[in-house]
């Protein structure tokens, strides 16, 4: 399978991700709906303006997102698939903010442009 392909259907089939920012300079993660553009290059995210990882994002806006689809399992610790991107989040753009969907409909979407 091609590596887009691998990537998009881990996407599709995952509904949260762990969020990585910086607070004074140490890492912080977070756990968070995602959702991603059709040509995967966002990965849209929902937080609230009242949470630390948004106060975060306004101090540096640098970001890691890793997703995965691990049960959990005592059996599949090493088994499964990950991806990790890495970016810069900003306040998403309308027409991307429908494609997060009911994910994100008591949040302030953000985008996070991969690299």
């Amino acid at each position: 399978m091609e590596l887009e392909e691998t990537i998009r259907e881990l996407l599709q089939s995952q509904l949260l991700g762990v969020l990585a920012t910086q607070q004074a300079g140490h890492p912080y993660t977070s756990l968070v709906a995602l959702a991603a553009s059709d040509d995967l290059k966002h990965i849209l995210f929902a937080t609230s303006r009242r949470t630390r990882e948004y106060s975060n994002l306004a101090a540096d806006s640098r970001v890691a997102l890793l997703m995965d689809n691990r049960s959990g399992s005592q059996a599949d610790p090493f088994e499964g698939q990950s991806v990790t991107a890495i970016g810069v989040a900003t306040q998403a753009p309308p027409e991307h903010r429908a494609a997060a969907g009911p994910r994100s409909s008591h949040s302030e979407p953000r985008a996070k442009r991969s690299t």
